[in-house]
């Protein structure tokens, strides 16, 4: 079970105006989350309490979990932990555990109930993660579920997640966006609560994941093949679970994202996903769209209305 907590302090509320159907203005308030930037490649991460132990957690909106904890993490704290298969991504794959956690708390905003099967994995991958110079220790992934039941916000240009309180009627954030002149586009929920969103190449249209926790754009290697993209010749290494190397680059130009945002030129990774996810409605997966783009863009993902809200500037 997922909630939001109360404050009492009116200084710790974010307020925001909206029109109403009856042309009347009303404010609801969100609660904000505080997330710090790494070093490398635009990565965020937000504190979470973990029982009695803070830790901070990677926003990975490529994560299937509400909340994966890492296996070394767990150890730490005298956690049993059970064998459940292996943890699949990007670039390799690693031992997967449950465990049974009492309670976890997010930014001192959202808390999540006992989880009797918590998912556990490695996170050695974000070893090479650093914040203000010094290294980020990753305790954990903040995945796609969780923002997804907390109707959260997550906010590239100015970093944070913005949680609505109860009263604020779904679809708020966006709405009021749009009234201040945003480009809203529209996501697509796909298994796990992951967003994807589509992106026109030539004359045919693929589902890529929205994910918050990739520093590098992906394209699939099969789709490469088949629009007959030219890679260049550099080799550059990309890290997932575990570090690819040898990875091929193509830059797509005049691609449409999300039905009419233009993009004049689209620098992508070259690496097969087509194993690690299912499109949503049946689309063909292109690949995914990592952090570079949305910090460009100064980018809002809104679980809340499933949209990628570009303000105005």
């Amino acid at each position: 079970m997922i909630k939001t907590l109360k404050y009492t302090s009116m200084a710790m509320l974010c307020a925001l105006t909206t029109l109403c159907a009856q042309n009347t203005e009303q404010a609801f308030t969100f609660r904000p989350i505080k997330v710090e930037a790494t070093d490398n490649g635009g990565l965020f991460t937000a504190t979470v309490k973990v029982e009695d132990t803070n830790a901070r957690f990677l926003i990975d909106t490529g994560c299937a979990y509400t909340l994966a904890y890492d296996t070394d993490f767990l150890k730490s704290m005298g956690k049993e932990l059970t064998a459940q298969g292996r943890a699949r991504g990007v670039g390799g794959d690693g031992k997967a555990f449950r465990a049974v956690i009492e309670k976890s708390t997010v930014g001192n905003v959202v808390e999540v109930g006992k989880q009797e099967n918590a998912r556990v994995l490695p996170v050695k991958h974000l070893e090479h993660l650093k914040t203000g110079g010094q290294p980020t220790e990753i305790r954990g992934l903040l995945g796609a579920p969780l923002m997804k039941k907390a109707r959260g916000v997550f906010d590239y240009g100015n970093p944070r997640i913005l949680v609505p309180t109860g009263n604020a009627p779904k679809g708020v954030y966006q709405m009021a966006m749009k009234q201040q002149g945003a480009t809203v586009l529209p996501l697509m929920e796909g298994e796990n609560s992951f967003p994807y969103i589509d992106l026109k190449i030539g004359d045919t249209t693929y589902a890529f994941l929205i994910d918050t926790g990739a520093n590098a754009h992906v394209i699939s290697t099969k789709l490469v093949e088949k629009l007959q993209l030219q890679t260049e010749d550099k080799d550059v290494a990309v890290r997932g679970m575990t570090k690819a190397q040898g990875v091929k680059v193509v830059r797509v130009k005049d691609s449409v994202m999300g039905k009419h945002f233009q993009l004049s030129e689209l620098k992508l990774h070259v690496i097969d996903t087509q194993s690690l996810m299912k499109g949503p409605g049946g689309m063909e997966i292109g690949g995914i769209i990592g952090t570079g783009l949305l910090k460009q863009l100064k980018a809002q993902l809104d679980f809340d209305s499933y949209t990628l809200i570009v303000p105005k500037r």
